[in-house]
């Protein structure tokens, strides 16, 4: 199939050939910032599932389950407003809004960190040690 002058992107690949041609050209016509926003949106991602990882880690293994609600509860919040003001915010905004939210997941974690200076309590370890096959 010959690629048209008129339509340079259409049929360029396989792979292509079934978008149709607005969708690519308002992907090329796209700024640069609005790809680099899904790299920015995974770092916000990966700070906020690292504290609360943490956080369920240290319900757990310090027997508080209130930490593993809180993490819980702190996820919902934080998908909530992504959905809620997307309609109104727009992707700029609401990554914004969840770049604010991992911010605050970060200080949550650094201020988590002297909370693991205590050694779990024994029946904890004890649990762990005795369900562990080899």
């Amino acid at each position: 199939m010959p690629i048209s002058k008129e339509e340079p992107y259409v049929n360029c690949c396989p792979s292509t050939s079934g978008i149709p041609a607005d969708q690519i050209e308002a992907f090329w016509s796209a700024p640069v910032y609005m790809a680099l926003l899904g790299l920015l949106e995974r770092v916000f991602a990966v700070s906020l599932h690292l504290s609360l990882s943490v956080m369920v880690l240290y319900s757990v293994v310090y027997r508080k389950p209130v930490w593993f609600w809180i993490a819980i509860l702190w996820h919902a919040v934080v998908d909530g407003l992504a959905v809620y003001l997307m309609p109104t915010l727009g992707a700029l905004g609401v990554e914004a809004v969840v770049g604010v939210c991992a911010v605050i997941s970060l200080l949550i974690l650094f201020k988590m960190r002297p909370l693991f200076t205590g050694s779990p309590s024994n029946d904890a370890l004890i649990e762990v040690r005795s369900s562990e096959v080899f």
